[in-house]
């Protein structure tokens, strides 16, 4: 038997001995004979020779939604009604027109208005699954589990191979304590569309319910490989791993949790967000798909959630940071200054508009919007970090290091601004602090090989005899991954055993620097590291930090 055969089966077997919907079908033929209450008046034999029954239109309070929702309302309402008097219209019309404006009240979460419509159309035509659909949502997100369950029933009965019915009946099943029941609507989602993180997510609950934490993470992880947005596995899938003794990998997804639920791909929910955009939902999505590095997608969804709210500058400035990914700068440009005209100094706007000029070149131009980032928010690391940066890059050390150090106090776990403190400290020759400051973040930052690169230069080539240190430069070299694929790390193990006193291997290191260098098209460089090679050769320790921006790793942003 076929998955789609089976969940209809199995929706009919768990009817049989229910009267609850018989019995919902007996009233709703019953009530109000063939009557529709249009504008506050009883309309009688608008359908008359109909044979289903309809229950009074609604006329719900519309004082709080927006004038563009109202004028929406307004004008499907009466087309409704027109459609109601019309004696010539078929029922499917009537039907249509009555599910339409029930979607629009459902979008408005209007609850009494759209179940009133949608319960017309369902009754007028019992055969289409989208009204039980749409009935099933209202009740899930009401809170009244047992409809939701009796409509999502209803449209598999119509339509076995749903596969949000199968879900959403499924979660609603778990919710109640009844895994029996669940699961095998989660197993047959899996045969129709094997990747759908929501039966997998579902199927790993049911394994957590019955303590198969090995099953559960096995549903869990995979969940995540194909839906890495859902953070709210992170969780679950911690839990999982705590019962199974793995306290690392307990708190390593502890630390990734959230609240973003591996939703069905639901048609329903997509139709009620084109009918009308909420901006909040769309902005959400955008920024999950900006933070997992998907800018189209996000400018997409950040373009709707502005066209739904055209005065909310932060949507502005997320739409404009996302155009700014695909490189579209100038569209990014235009929503950033639409953010400014709507707020004036909004920080966020006037950080991201000197960020853009920076990219384009006009660094001048790009330090002034940062003061004045810096002069709207006085508490806002980025804004802080960004003007420290560009100063260093415009060798204003002395200036810059305040700001990164106020970054750091806004923002402790910032190691962006701890690079750039360090950093700007040595190019200050400020070779003890720069040391303190690097020992700290190493601390802090035991996994950010940048830190300990730069204390193993420090410790390498340092001018300051005390603080040279090259057999503690070579064990912090040692514990990274692969000192040798990167250029700048090799040369620091060069200089590292240098300073240990074997040369022989120093010069090993430096000729494969140099050959990799030119094997990668970066022959302006190998002068300098032919003079140090050089030195090397003739047993001499290199005494120079980073010789120009492009050795050095980034600091700040």
């Amino acid at each position: 038997m076929k998955a789609r055969d089976r969940a209809a089966e199995i929706v009919r077997r768990d009817n049989r001995g229910k009267s609850g919907g018989r019995r919902a079908s007996r009233w709703l033929g019953a009530a109000l004979g063939l009557a529709l209450l249009a504008g506050g008046i009883w309309v009688a034999g608008s359908v008359a020779t109909r044979s289903s029954s309809v229950l009074p239109l609604p006329d719900p309070d519309l004082s709080h939604l927006d004038e563009r929702t109202r004028s929406l309302i307004g004008q499907r309402r009466p087309a409704l009604e027109a459609v109601i008097r019309s004696r010539g219209e078929k029922v499917g019309v009537i039907s249509e027109a009555s599910g339409d404006l029930g979607k629009l009240y459902l979008a408005c979460k209007l609850t009494g208005a759209a179940e009133a419509c949608l319960m017309n159309a369902q009754s007028l035509a019992s055969g289409d699954p989208r009204w039980p659909s749409c009935l099933g949502y209202l009740y899930r997100t009401s809170n009244q589990p047992e409809k939701a369950i009796a409509c999502y029933e209803r449209v598999l009965r119509l339509q076995p191979g749903d596969l949000a019915a199968l879900v959403w009946l499924g979660r609603l099943h778990l919710d109640r304590n009844e895994p029996e029941k669940a699961e095998p609507l989660f197993r047959m989602c899996l045969e129709i569309q094997p990747s759908s993180p929501s039966a997998l997510y579902g199927l790993g609950r049911i394994a957590m319910s019955r303590r198969d934490f090995a099953a559960a993470v096995q549903c869990f992880e995979k969940a995540l490989s194909i839906s890495p947005q859902a953070t709210i596995v992170h969780y679950s899938l911690a839990i999982a791993y705590r019962e199974m003794g793995e306290t690392g990998k307990t708190q390593a997804h502890l630390a990734l949790r959230g609240d973003v639920e591996p939703y069905p791909y639901d048609p329903l929910l997509e139709e009620l967000q084109r009918i009308l955009p909420d901006p909040k939902l769309h902005a959400d999505r955008g920024i999950r798909a900006f933070d997992a590095g998907r800018w189209r997608e996000a400018a997409v969804e950040f373009r709707t959630a502005v066209e739904a709210d055209p005065t909310d500058p932060v949507l502005r400035v997320d739409l404009g940071g996302a155009l700014a990914k695909v490189g579209d700068q100038a569209g990014a440009m235009e929503q950033f200054q639409q953010a400014l005209r709507l707020s004036p100094g909004n920080a966020r706007a006037l950080l991201d508009i000197g960020s853009l000029l920076e990219r384009l070149g006009s660094r001048s131009e790009a330090i002034r919007y940062f003061r004045s980032a810096v002069a709207a928010d006085l508490s806002f690391p980025e804004a802080r970090l960004a003007l420290a940066d560009e100063l260093q890059r415009q060798g204003k050390y002395e200036e810059a290091l305040p700001h990164f150090r106020k970054a750091i106090e806004l923002d402790p776990r910032s190691a962006e601004a701890r690079l750039g403190e360090a950093m700007t400290l040595l190019r200050l020759r400020r070779y003890s602090q720069a040391k303190r400051s690097l020992e700290e973040s190493l601390g802090m930052f035991p996994e950010r090989p940048e830190f300990a690169h730069s204390l193993a230069r420090l410790l390498a080539t340092c001018p300051e005899k005390s603080l040279r240190d090259g057999l503690r430069a070579l064990k912090l070299l040692e514990r990274l991954p692969d000192p040798g694929a990167d250029l700048e790390i090799a040369q620091t193990m060069a200089m590292a055993l240098a300073e240990a006193g074997r040369y022989d291997q120093a010069v090993q290191w430096q000729r494969r620097c140099i050959d990799s260098a030119r094997r990668a098209g970066r022959s302006g460089q190998t002068a300098r590291m032919e003079e140090r090679l050089a030195l090397y050769e003739r047993a001499k320790p290199c005494r120079e930090f980073w010789s120009d921006e492009s050795e050095a790793p980034p600091s700040g942003r």
